[in-house]
């Protein structure tokens, strides 16, 4: 004897079902094809009903995870904006305090400094760079058409040697 184990599924199920219209169905005294047909147009009627049921009664766990997924949603978006926010503040005061550097002269000062070494390269001309550069960041449009006007109305040529070297 084979145990139904190491049979293939197919040949399972059909042992099954043989045994089954064996002791139940052939027992029946009416047609199982009626009785099939009542079974089922009842419970057809009973999943409606079950349905409507169902919908009139929300489901508390499904309740908590949408209301946990909708605030957490809304958390996200109202984050996003203040990140944004937070962005445009700190665009805002790096305009503010370039602004405020062009406006005491800074600017000039960077290439004036910067045409003085003639070409010599050393670690105040790396300093007055890095002060331009942080001068320039951000690509504040004042302060880059006030130095490019300066740069060609004074047509210093020492600027240009030194950014060479």
């Amino acid at each position: 004897m084979t145990p139904l184990y190491n049979l293939p599924t197919h040949r399972a199920c059909n042992m099954f079902l043989e045994s089954y219209k064996a002791a139940w169905i052939l027992t029946e005294d009416h047609s199982f094809e009626d009785r099939m047909i009542d079974d089922l147009s009842k419970a057809g009627e009973q999943e409606e009903e079950e349905e409507e049921v169902e919908e009139k009664k929300p489901d508390p766990l499904h309740q908590l995870v949408l209301h946990f997924s909708r605030t957490a949603l809304t958390e996200k978006s109202n984050m996003g904006r203040a990140l944004l926010q937070e962005k445009e503040m700190e665009k805002q005061r790096l305009l503010y305090q370039q602004a405020r550097l062009h406006t005491r002269g800074a600017a000039e000062m960077v290439l004036q400094m910067i045409s003085a070494c003639k070409g010599e390269t050393g670690a105040m001309v790396s300093s007055t760079l890095k002060l331009g550069i942080s001068i320039l960041n951000g690509g504040n449009a004042d302060v880059q058409q006030k130095m490019l006007d300066y740069l060609k109305d004074k047509k210093e040529v020492g600027f240009f040697q030194t950014a060479t070297a």
